[in-house]
C-alpha cells in the first residue's frame, strides 16, 4: 500500500453557526463534528452540503486530494458568508469570491498530513490498538510478596514520522495543514481525531479524495500533547520528527 496518513480532527461548536448562502441564512447546529466522517451527522462537510444544497439543490462539498475543501454549485454562482467559527476549520475566508466552484484558501486546521505513511509505535500495522493496564504494585516491607491492582485497561496506539518538511510542521504563517495548528485545535484541547491510512494525496489534484477506512476515534493523552516536536538538525527547522500517542476512546453522540 502507498499514499500518506491523514489525521482528521473534531471541533465543538459552542453555539449555532449561521452560514449565509445567496442571501439565505442557514444554521449549522451547535454540536461536535469531525471535518469529515462516514457518519453524516458527525461530518462538518456533510452538514455544510446539506445547508448549501437546501438553497441551491445539487451543490456538493468535498475535500480534494490537495487537502482543500471545495464547494461545487448545483446551479449558478454561489455567494457565501462564512461565520468566524467555521473559517479556520474549513480553510474558507469570511467572504469567498462568488463562483460556481469555491475553493478554500488553505487546508482545514482539523486536517494534518505528513506526506507519507508513519511508523506505528503502539500496535502492529493496521491494528487499531493494543491493551495496557493502569496498574499499581505494592510490595510488602520484607519484600516477600508483591500485590498488583489493575484499575483500568487502556487501548493505545501511536505513530511517528521522520523528517517531515517544515511547511507541514510549523511556519510563521501557522496556517491549516501545519501540525502546529492541528495540535492547537485538536490535540491540546483533547478533541477526538481519526486516523486514515494510505490516502492518495496530490497537491496538484483538485479531484475528490478517496477515503480509506478510519481507525479510532482517538484522543492524545495530556502528557503527550506538548511533546511532539523534535528538530532533526540542531541549527535548522527545515525538517522535524513528529510523534503522536493515542488512546482509543468512545464515539461522541451528536
Amino acid at each position: 500500500m502507498s499514499g500518506t496518513n491523514w489525521l482528521v480532527g473534531s471541533v465543538r461548536l459552542a453555539s449555532n453557526a449561521t452560514l449565509v448562502v445567496n442571501a439565505n441564512n442557514r444554521t449549522i447546529d451547535a454540536s461536535t463534528y469531525y471535518l469529515r466522517d462516514s457518519t453524516s451527522s458527525l461530518s462538518l462537510i456533510a452538514e455544510l452540503q446539506t445547508e448549501i444544497a437546501a438553497v441551491v439543490p445539487g451543490s456538493t462539498v468535498y475535500i480534494g486530494r490537495d487537502r482543500k475543501l471545495r464547494i461545487s454549485s448545483g446551479g449558478g454562482a454561489l455567494t457565501l458568508t462564512v461565520p468566524a467559527a467555521l473559517q479556520a476549520v474549513t480553510g474558507l475566508p469570511g467572504s469567498p469570491t462568488p463562483s460556481t466552484l469555491i475553493v478554500a484558501d488553505a487546508p482545514s486546521t482539523l486536517l494534518w498530513s505528513p506526506t507519507w505513511r508513519g511508523t506505528p509505535m503502539g500496535a502492529p500495522l493496521g491494528v487499531d490498538y493494543r491493551e495496557i493496564d493502569d496498574a499499581v504494585q505494592t510490595i510488602s516491607p520484607d519484600g516477600s510478596s508483591v500485590r498488583t491492582t489493575v484499575h483500568a485497561t487502556m487501548k493505545v496506539n501511536g505513530w511517528s514520522w521522520a523528517a517531515v518538511p517544515q511547511e507541514r510542521v510549523w511556519t510563521t504563517s501557522e496556517l491549516g495543514g501545519e501540525f502546529v495548528t492541528f495540535a492547537r485545535d485538536v490535540i491540546r484541547p483533547g478533541r477526538r481525531w481519526k486516523f486514515y491510512d494510505s490516502i492518495d494525496e496530490d497537491d496538484n489534484s483538485s479531484t475528490a479524495v478517496t477515503w480509506t477506512t478510519a481507525m479510532g476515534p482517538y484522543i492524545t493523552p495530556i502528557k503527550d500533547a506538548v511533546d511532539w516536536y523534535q528538530r532533526m538538525v540542531p541549527v535548522l527547522d527545515t525538517w522535524a520528527n513528529i510523534k503522536i500517542n493515542a488512546t482509543l476512546t468512545s464515539e461522541f453522540t451528536p
